[in-house]
């Protein structure tokens, strides 16, 4: 085992298979998503130059080549969650939030480049029904609407990291400071998926064998920002650390 490959670990070549069938099992062990309630809204000129102008007044571009269908006050708090965020971290290069079709089962994703938040259009429609869909399988670490802009920020956040430190170290030293245990990699990872969310402990392993979790840091900002506890602001307390702020 070359540690030196990666922080966060490695994997042989013979164990990648295995890892892949666990991860595949994630997701197809998860109740499907249901949209089938929710309705596009048609929203005048008027009411789409009002959320534009909210988002502006935040720092915060909106897509616009596709009119907005979903409901405007759940895309204020997606927008004041990726403000409130931008502003903790000193976030200043400018964010776009759009939105698109995909799969029923996604609820948003982060560009490549961590400049634009895509939701799926289908989850901005109705916080009633998109928290039903997250609360029906507690895969991810929080059921809030607003923990999805929360996730999708994480990624960005995960971006700025100046130490070289991974979510896997920062989770570590957090169960240290705060409960004064130290944890090996699976007994973090354990605690991850028994505290946090399987989805936490999601894992990619790329062609060399090195390991990543890159849903640590996102799913500790969400829940940090929408039902915080000691080990999530302990938590984004070492990540703005890391990201020497």
């Amino acid at each position: 085992m070359d540690y030196k490959k990666s922080v966060a670990g490695y994997v042989s070549p013979d164990q990648t298979e295995r890892i892949r069938q666990l991860n595949e099992g994630l997701y197809m062990s998860s109740a499907p998503n249901s949209w089938s309630s929710t309705q596009p809204t048609v929203h005048s000129q008027s009411e789409l130059k009002e959320v534009r102008e909210y988002a502006e007044s935040k720092g915060i571009k909106l897509y616009h080549r596709k009119a907005f269908s979903g409901d405007t006050e759940l895309l204020k708090s997606e927008i004041d969650m990726v403000h409130m965020l931008s502003e903790d971290f000193g976030i200043t290069d400018p964010i776009t939030i759009g939105w698109k079709p995909m799969s029923e089962e996604d609820f948003a994703e982060t560009s490549a480049n961590h400049q634009q938040i895509w939701f799926n259009e289908l989850v901005l429609r109705s916080r009633q029904i998109t928290e039903a869909n997250l609360s029906s399988d507690n895969v991810l670490a929080t059921n809030s609407a607003d923990g999805i802009a929360a996730h999708e920020m994480g990624h960005i956040i995960s971006g700025k990291i100046r130490n070289g430190k991974s979510g896997l170290d920062i989770y570590k030293v957090t169960v240290y400071n705060v409960s004064g245990k130290r944890v090996t990699d699976d007994e973090a990872i354990a605690l991850l998926i028994e505290k946090v969310s399987i989805y936490s402990s999601f894992l990619t392993v790329k062609s060399n064998g090195t390991v990543a979790y890159h849903e640590i840091i996102p799913e500790m900002v969400s829940v940090n920002y929408t039902n915080p506890n000691n080990y999530s602001k302990e938590f984004v307390r070492l990540l703005k650390e890391a990201c020497e702020l």
